[in-house]
């Protein structure tokens, strides 16, 4: 700095400006990074939606399949309990 100038308060705002540039390009890259980040982040989210979905449709599937079958009797007797009594 000192071959560039010999005022103190010049040095210091070369050092300051230096600093800030570096500063700004160190935090520029980071905000690259980052929002080159937020298209995979919105894959990734996307895949762990997909994947709660596939986890809930194997548990319906599993309860469906743990359940009875359902005869003509079980559902007369259920559509017996409505206010106007209906048979299949």
């Amino acid at each position: 700095m000192s071959m560039y100038t010999h005022d103190s308060v010049l040095r210091r705002k070369i050092k300051q400006t230096i600093i800030i540039t570096i500063f700004d390009s160190i935090l520029n890259e980071q905000l690259r990074k980052l929002f080159n980040g937020f298209k995979s982040l919105a894959v990734y989210k996307a895949q762990l939606l997909i994947e709660k979905e596939l986890i809930v449709i194997k548990l319906l599937l599993n309860i469906s399949k743990q359940q009875a079958l359902l005869t003509i009797d079980d559902l007369n007797r259920y559509l017996e309990s409505y206010p106007i009594p209906c048979r299949l």
